[in-house]
């Protein structure tokens, strides 16, 4: 037991570091709040489209379907990532995947060449529990995913994947989705009532001025991830000192 005065000083010592992170994680808040305050300045809330843009169903926008089946007994513990609904909630909040599931390297091509996999635009759309959550491809992706958990929108191109994605997060998207989940055991988003999902659609031009300011701000928040990654590191690495 140190003395009260180095109590004291570790206590405060900690006490800066985790106000540090707690003031950064508000200041990711914050960004989140301005980039939803630049779609509804941009576009009007969807509900009642007061600048009268012309709404389409999402069948007229993407391919939608799902992926082949891949059973549990096909999971492995490295390989291809194999993502479920939970994974991409996971990804949508930022945190880490416990106990990632894989799939084999052969499972993986074999597929791709036969039914195709998710690239780059493309969206994936949790479609079992937690519903209507979206993750936009990346070019450097390669998983697969689980049929009847999540959803595959795969692009057309007529319109940007990420007005999309944010679009899906308004109470316009999120209560036609509720409205028409089969709750018959667990809430879940199908594939015919992802089609008959309406969404409004601005002139692509303006999709793009969009996208431009909302990216400017998710890089942002990454420098503040980063900020809120290391001092978190920083703060393991004192407790350890003090208590390990």
């Amino acid at each position: 037991m140190p003395p009260i005065g180095e109590q004291e000083r570790i206590v405060a010592e900690l006490d800066l570091l985790q106000g540090i992170i707690e003031k950064k994680k508000e200041q990711l808040k914050a960004y989140d709040q301005l980039a939803q305050s630049i779609f509804y300045t941009m576009f009007g809330d969807p509900i009642d489209n007061p600048k009268g843009w012309e709404t389409k169903c999402m069948v007229e926008l993407f391919d939608i379907g799902s992926s082949k089946r891949v059973f549990e007994s096909q999971w492995q513990n490295e390989g291809i990532p194999f993502y479920r609904a939970r994974e991409i909630v996971k990804f949508a909040q930022n945190e880490p995947i416990d106990s990632p599931i894989f799939v084999s390297e052969e499972l993986y091509s074999e597929y791709a060449g036969k039914y195709g996999v998710p690239s780059k635009g493309d969206i994936m759309v949790t479609a079992v529990g937690t519903l209507g959550v979206c993750y936009i491809v990346k070019a450097e992706d390669r998983f697969y995913f689980k049929d009847g958990n999540i959803l595959w929108f795969k692009s057309k191109g007529l319109c940007e994947s990420r007005f999309i994605k944010d679009q899906y997060a308004t109470p316009f998207v999120m209560g036609q989705i509720q409205g028409n989940a089969n709750a018959a055991v667990v809430g879940t988003y199908t594939i015919t009532n992802a089609k008959k999902t309406k969404v409004i659609v601005p002139p692509l031009q303006l999709q793009k001025d969009y996208v431009q300011k909302v990216e400017a701000i998710e890089r942002q928040k990454a420098l503040v991830q980063q900020s809120i990654d290391e001092t978190q590191t920083m703060f393991d690495y004192t407790m350890d000192k003090y208590f390990g």
